[in-house]
Formats: structure tokens, sequence, C-alpha cells
């Protein structure tokens, strides 16, 4: 289940209410630990990068493609800032898949301006609880941030039948 093609065939055979839920499981289990480790570890570099990626989320607008390359770039940067090997290990192998998917789930109705702004002022607290060196309070936003985009991806999956792009072999 780690390995991204075993993930994109289980994508294009159409995702459902229990994989959105495992999904999200995984990344209740690794992404606020990050965060949490991140705000212990971060250098001004780390945040400089995540503020970067922030800014990006911002500036994405409607465009979501670049709305969830600076997602991804952002939640990297949170990996990263743990400066540990053993965790950015533990969480790359799922990291870049998971957020494919998620990022494929909400593509939809919720791919607008009002949506991305909404989601970019829940990272920033992130960024700004890693930056206050906040462990609990980086945790917590994080969880919040996973939190409802699960509830969104959810309520994709409840209004349709949805399922992945066609894409070619």
């Amino acid at each position: 289940w780690l390995d991204p093609q075993v993930l994109e065939w289980r994508g294009n055979i159409g995702l459902d209410q229990a994989f959105l839920t495992q999904l999200t499981q995984i990344r209740l289990a690794l992404e606020p630990a990050a965060a949490s480790i991140a705000a212990e570890n971060r250098t001004q570099q780390d945040i400089a990068t995540m503020r970067a990626a922030l800014k990006a989320m911002y500036e994405a607008g409607d465009d979501h493609q670049k709305f969830s390359k600076a997602d991804c770039e952002f939640h990297n940067a949170i990996v990263t800032a743990t400066h540990n090997p053993f965790f950015y290990s533990s969480i790359s192998a799922t990291g870049v898949t998971l957020f494919r998917f998620l990022s494929l789930i909400s593509a939809g109705s919720t791919a607008n301006g009002k949506f991305h702004n909404h989601s970019s002022e829940m990272h920033r607290k992130i960024l700004e609880a890693i930056a206050a060196q906040d462990q609990v309070g980086a945790a917590h936003a994080m969880v919040c941030v996973i939190n409802e985009r699960g509830k969104d991806a959810g309520s994709q999956l409840m209004s349709k039948n949805w399922t992945a792009p066609e894409q070619p072999l």
C-alpha cells in the first residue's frame, strides 16, 4: 500500500469513504507529529521555505494545480524541518501519494479561490505555531487541517460517485 503505483491503481478504480478514512488515519498518525517535531527543530531557513510555500498557496487563486503543488511543498517543508531522517523516511513513503489523492478528491467543486484562501489560513496557523516553537499548537493546527480536508473530501464522495480521472497506461 505504500507503493505509489499500487495507490494509483486503487485510485483509478475509484475511492470510497473507507479508503478516504484510512488515508486520513495515516495522515493523523504522522503529520501532527511532524509539525510538533518541526516546531522543536526548525531553522530560520525552514521557516522561510514554509513561508514561500504558504505565499504560493495564497497566490494560487482558483488554480487548483498551483494550489496543490504549493500545499505539497508546505507539508514537505514541515517534514524537512523535523531534521530527523528516520521520521522523514517514514512519512515520505506515503506523503506525496496521499497528498495527490486528497488533491484529486477536492479538485471538483471545492477548487476555488474561497476554498484555497480558507485552507491557506488554516495552514498559516501551522506555520505560526512552528515559528513560535509551539509544539502542541503546531500539532493541533495540523490536526485541524487534516480533519477539514477529510470532511471536504468526504462531502465530495457523498455528493457523487467519485472516481479518479482516467489516466493512460
